[in-house]
């Protein structure tokens, strides 16, 4: 699939970074990982240490960020941060040894928000966070909005069962956005949704291409020059990418829609 090329917009600093002589500089973060794993296997056969482990080390070469170090956990409660695995992480944090926190889910952190909150204001304020399936990445706006948005809606203890998210206890969603698929629905008409790996690709792109700083017609037409189809194969128009744009990534929280400018027209 060939990836349309975004436009530069520092010229001057890319000119200075290309200068004989100059010293490139690294912005790799430093981040720590941490595994936990449910030792009453009630939905972990994804979730083990090893398939863990696995994911947060091509997440980290993926993304290319330092995995200093990888702590775990074993237990069959996880809503208690008193944790030695979790301990050692906070305090390699804390020693400057890391700059972020890695993990798989936020709920191998913990299942409760007011526990998570509890957790990033006390630990984590000056530290990344990066949960891989929570699209949550405190290093850009998008991350640090997404991550409010759970502290600010009253969620009450998350769902333990997997498959379940944040934001999704009690809901009765409707058609499952770019990016996902529906799932079985629990007795309660709560519903789980599935990754779809090529639409969760292009929702991926439209973000970077409008950090490229592309407007919301350019990205159309980028999409259309990369073979990149919409949800149900129609065409790409300025008002889809809005609705992409506006979506907290992994959520079915909605947030405004960002502001339309004349070129997005």
């Amino acid at each position: 699939m060939r990836r349309v090329r975004i436009p530069q917009r520092d010229a001057e600093g890319e000119r200075a970074r290309s200068a004989p002589g100059a010293k490139r500089v690294s912005k790799r973060t430093r981040v720590i990982g941490y595994v936990w794993t449910c030792t009453d296997g009630r939905g972990e056969q994804r979730l083990s240490a090893a398939a863990q482990r696995a994911r947060l080390e091509a997440y980290a070469v993926a993304m290319e960020l330092d995995l200093v170090a990888i702590r775990e956990d074993h237990g069959s409660q996880i809503d208690s941060l008193d944790r030695p695995g979790l301990r050692s992480v906070l305090g390699h944090l804390a020693a400057g040894g890391a700059e972020g926190l890695l993990v798989v889910r936020l709920d191998r952190l913990t299942r409760v928000a007011a526990e998570l909150k509890r957790l990033c204001l006390r630990h984590l304020s000056k530290a990344v966070l990066l949960s891989m399936d929570d699209g949550i990445d405190t290093r850009t706006a998008g991350g640090r909005l997404a991550l409010l948005l759970i502290f600010s809606v009253a969620l009450g203890e998350w769902d333990s069962s997997p498959g379940f998210r944040p934001g999704e206890r009690g809901i009765r969603a409707g058609a499952a956005p770019l990016g996902w698929r529906r799932g079985r629905a629990d007795e309660h008409a709560r519903v789980a949704f599935v990754s779809v790996a090529e639409e969760a690709s292009t929702v991926e792109r439209i973000r970077e291409l409008r950090a490229g700083g592309l407007s919301l017609r350019q990205i159309c037409d980028a999409l259309v020059q990369e073979g990149r189809r919409t949800k149900r194969g129609g065409r790409w128009a300025p008002q889809t990418i809005a609705r992409v744009l506006s979506r907290v990534p992994h959520r079915l929280v909605p947030t405004p829609s960002p502001p339309m400018t004349s070129s997005d027209h």
